[in-house]
């Protein structure tokens, strides 16, 4: 969702009448800094009436057509972003997911090895019981 402020609105071409007339009836979202936000859809439906009304002049309809183009491309351009963050984070999750499995992995690896090793050990224990002088060199060698 896109959203716009009445001072975006006048940067965009519209007199703070015309900005004022376009989103004086339409719900607040929020709010930036000082200013509040509105719905692009909502400010597109609205300025379209408002070049439907008879009694609004040409040079309005004009700003308003300009108004509605940008708000409708930058509508567009909000959605393709919005569409690489959500590929992005299903992305992440994924990896996180792989990350998380592979981690179970290593886990149940060293569980292993730790028993291979706890065995060894014990079959070591049992020969050096039988011939003390069986194991002469030391661990590191081993």
């Amino acid at each position: 969702m896109f959203y716009v402020t009445r001072q975006e609105l006048k940067q965009k071409g519209a007199s703070r009448y015309l900005a004022r007339q376009i989103t004086q009836k339409l719900p607040v979202v929020g709010k930036k800094g000082n200013s509040y936000l509105y719905k692009s859809s909502d400010i597109i439906d609205s300025a379209e009436n408002k070049i439907e009304q008879k009694r609004t002049h040409q040079k309005t309809k004009k700003i308003l057509k300009k108004l509605i183009s940008w708000l409708r491309e930058a509508q567009l351009k909000n959605q393709e972003e919005d569409k690489i963050i959500n590929f992005g984070s299903y992305l992440a999750k994924k990896q996180s997911e792989e990350d998380g499995d592979f981690l179970k992995t290593i886990e149940s690896n060293i569980k292993k090895m730790k028993e291979i090793r706890n065995e060894f050990r014990a079959i070591v224990d049992r020969a050096k019981e039988r011939d003390p002088n069986a194991f002469t060199t030391t661990q590191k060698e081993i």
